[in-house]
């Protein structure tokens, strides 16, 4: 069944005009129920990193940087970790996982990055707004839930024909 799924309005107040990522990534995270500085992993040269901690989805990776004087546009990169991926069954988990890829939508991608399999988007933000910024993370949580959901049922198929 094919359906187009509609986010509710922001609830997130950002202010009009707020000038830097970082600030709309902080009230973002404010929104989350955490608290942007105690969450900022580290400050480097051109951007931030935070991990926020959200209940249903465990952590929530943001990372921003900043342009170069070439390029003036930000990036910002938002990650959840899905699974973690036992050695013997990554043949399987990556078969599963590319098949999944095909149902993504609004650039949310799937990566395994040392032992996890993790889901992200990546937007070059020079003019996005925070309206957006909740957009984007609306997509990445909604899909990750549906992915996550998706190898549960592989991993139980699975656990029922050894069963069997």
């Amino acid at each position: 069944m094919n359906y187009i799924k509609e986010f509710s309005k922001s609830a997130l107040a950002f202010v009009k005009g707020e000038k830097t990522l970082a600030k709309k990534v902080d009230t973002l995270i404010r929104h989350l129920n955490s608290d942007p500085h105690k969450t900022i992993d580290k400050k480097f040269i051109g951007g931030r990193r935070w991990f926020v901690k959200i209940e249903e989805l465990g952590e929530l990776e943001i990372i921003t940087e900043e342009g170069s004087a070439v390029n003036a546009e930000e990036l910002l990169y938002l990650g959840l970790n899905l699974c973690d991926v036992p050695l013997g069954e990554v043949a399987k988990t990556l078969v599963k996982a590319l098949e999944l890829a095909d149902g993504l939508v609004g650039g949310v991608k799937i990566s395994l990055v040392g032992p996890t399999l993790v889901a992200s988007i990546s937007i070059f933000s020079e003019q996005l707004e925070g309206e957006e910024l909740d957009y984007y993370y609306k997509l990445l949580r909604d899909q990750s839930l549906w992915l996550r959901d998706q190898l549960k049922t592989q991993n139980t198929d699975q656990t029922k024909q050894l069963q069997e």
